[in-house]
């Protein structure tokens, strides 16, 4: 069972996640005029393809982050969107998996 993940919010730099398996995801800051609050976990490709649990590892540190700041913004942490789209080569960003 995945442990909930208690994430220090920094809405404004980019941090990185350490794994169970202790490997490293990191939460990428997108500045995007109409989505002020967009963010992408990415997995270096470097570290290989993440497999399925520290995928869902990775889907629980976007949900508690999320929660954590749609609390902060608007005082309701249930005000969140979360997209996934399984594992996608990153063309943007190269060396990531996201």
């Amino acid at each position: 069972m995945i442990q909930p993940v208690v994430c220090k919010i920094n809405m404004y730099e980019n941090q990185s996640f350490e794994l169970s398996t202790g490997k490293l995801c990191k939460l990428l800051r997108i500045k995007k005029d109409l989505i002020p609050n967009y963010y992408i976990l990415a997995f270096p490709k470097a570290q290989g393809e993440p497999n399925v649990d520290e995928v869902s590892e990775m889907v629980t540190i976007g949900i508690d982050f999320a929660k954590a700041i749609a609390k902060k913004r608007v005082g309701d942490s249930e005000a969140y969107s979360l997209l996934y789209s399984g594992t996608v080569h990153a063309e943007k960003r190269v060396g990531m998996f996201i």
